[in-house]
């Protein structure tokens, strides 16, 4: 008695299961009729260039550099570095009337930290 109750309660949930299975079905030819292959290979390709082009803005509000922007940067560089500006000579010889003061190196530096330290009075408006 107790197999055929544990026979009959099996049956059902085989029932359940089949339903289910049919009612999947049903929902999957719904949504075939309404997405075919190519709708899908679409939504997926425009997926794919939204990830591109969020990349690449995240690259840029990074600072990040891509590979092309690299290379130009670098092409760029080489053609600053191959075009050298021609100064105009220094003279060489003190202007007369004019005696010139030797500056050590020491007296040098001891120039430069009292140019930083010199502090400017502003005009308030």
């Amino acid at each position: 008695m107790e197999r055929l109750v544990h026979d009959l309660e099996f049956s059902q949930v085989e029932m359940q299961v089949l339903d289910g299975l049919k009612s999947g079905n049903e929902a999957l030819k719904k949504i075939h009729d309404v997405l075919s292959v190519d709708e899908v290979e679409r939504i997926l390709e425009e997926t794919r260039e939204g990830v591109d082009k969020q990349r690449e803005i995240d690259e840029l509000l990074s600072g990040a550099l891509t590979e092309e922007d690299e290379e130009a940067v670098e092409v760029e560089l080489d053609q600053l570095i191959q075009s050298t500006v021609t100064l105009p000579e220094v003279p060489r010889e003190e202007p007369e009337g004019e005696e010139s003061e030797e500056v050590t190196p020491s007296q040098d530096k001891s120039l430069v930290r009292e140019r930083r330290t010199e502090k400017v009075a502003l005009e308030a408006a």
